[in-house]
């Protein structure tokens, strides 16, 4: 009993937890792959397969591919053999090396021998009773190192309750578990998709990076056991963290690009100006985005179709839209991504692209430091860089 009371004290300390904002990489360079468990802590298993050791090899694997097909990214591995990590310096490393992407990887076992099935975690607070079996079971490890109470002793007494603690990148770790599970689906037919879910670990909430716990399966499910033990079955799950991993890093990287070459065409024309002065003028719009949207106050600029907005977080809460909720700004709407059951909050609104970014570094500095631009054209969201070719500025 008294060791979950313990579990217990951890779940409510780690909502408690100071909330950090998941930084948004500028460009995808460094990948951070975290095989669960190690040495004394041997995880689950199935009649003779051990998570410790099935991880480490699909780890492995995985970044085997990434080095193979990406030479100038850098990967780095929280343990590279059988060997104990404890749960904070997980997360630590990933900050530490400024992980574009931190990848935790582990495997699932119930007592009923039919479940099976892949899941991909984001860090949240979510108390889904059936969540908070997985999360217990995962974060149960801290009572296997030393000195534990130092590590993670602190009051948990005024736990948080709504509060705005993922922003774009967290966008991007849904993004990434988004592919990986669809790729999981599509790949490995027999393992159902038990879909994208959200809990309280610490090895995410650790990390102030994108970051997702990804279980590639159950080894008590003999079948399941029998291929993720195999070498074919991890050179597939490691193939699709490959592409899932792909598709990310083009994503993130076709987006500097576009935002480098904007840049450098609105450098080029105001050399080019003889007055230099700004033809644009500041504005703000509501009902935005292609889902629902609201905004805290009226909107000045309605008639125009290209409308840029500051994005400063997304969340599965919903927030009054009052500035001691965003860190007293003010002009804040929100819109709701019903396929993602995701909330975004955007700073601000422009017809000119120079008044936004004029906007987001406002919002960098009331402390949304990985806060970005985006777009809509007659309320749908298009890519930046379009929306200022059509814009004209």
């Amino acid at each position: 009993m008294r060791y979950w009371i313990a579990i217990l004290s951890v779940f409510f300390w780690v909502l408690a937890m100071p909330v950090r904002a998941q930084v948004t990489p500028d460009k995808v360079d460094v990948l951070v792959i975290d095989p669960g468990h190690g040495g004394k802590d041997p995880g689950c298993h199935g009649k003779t397969a051990l998570e410790k050791n099935v991880v480490l090899s699909v780890a492995k694997k995985f970044g085997k591919l990434v080095q193979e097909k990406y030479p100038d990214v850098k990967v780095v591995y929280t343990r590279s053999d059988d060997r104990f990590v404890e749960l904070w310096k997980r997360g630590q490393i990933a900050n530490d090396n400024h992980a574009d992407l931190f990848v935790s990887i582990h495997c699932n076992a119930v007592d009923n021998p039919s479940a099976k099935g892949t899941e991909t975690w984001l860090r949240g607070s979510q108390k889904n009773a059936a969540n908070l079996a997985e999360v217990q079971k995962e974060n149960a490890v801290i009572y296997q190192e030393e000195n534990h109470e130092a590590n993670y002793s602190q009051s948990w007494l005024d736990v948080v309750t709504a509060t705005v603690h993922q922003d774009a990148g967290f966008e991007n770790s849904i993004y990434f578990a988004d592919e990986l599970q669809s790729l999981y689906k599509s790949r490995i037919p027999s393992s159902p998709n038990r879909g994208i879910k959200q809990g309280p670990f610490y090895v995410l909430w650790k990390s102030a990076r994108p970051s997702v716990l990804t279980e590639l399966g159950f080894l008590s499910n003999p079948v399941e056991e029998k291929f993720l033990a195999s070498e074919a079955g991890q050179n597939k799950v490691a193939q699709c963290l490959l592409d899932a991993f792909s598709k990310y890093k083009e994503r993130i990287d076709s987006r500097v690009a576009a935002s480098s070459a904007s840049l450098a065409s609105e450098d080029a024309s105001a050399e080019a100006s003889v007055s230099g002065k700004e033809s644009g003028s500041s504005s703000v719009e509501a009902g935005d985005s292609e889902f629902r949207s609201e905004s805290a106050a009226p909107d000045a600029a309605s008639s125009s179709k290209i409308v840029f907005k500051v994005q400063i977080a997304a969340s599965s809460r919903q927030l009054e839209l009052k500035p001691y909720n965003f860190n007293g700004l003010s002009d804040v709407s929100r819109s709701y991504d019903a396929s993602r059951k995701l909330y975004k909050y955007y700073y601000s609104s422009a017809a000119s692209y120079s008044q936004i970014e004029k906007a987001l570094q406002k919002a960098k500095k009331a402390g949304y430091g990985s806060a970005f631009i985006v777009a809509f054209e007659d309320g749908r969201s298009i890519a930046v860089d379009k929306a200022r070719e059509k814009a004209g500025r």
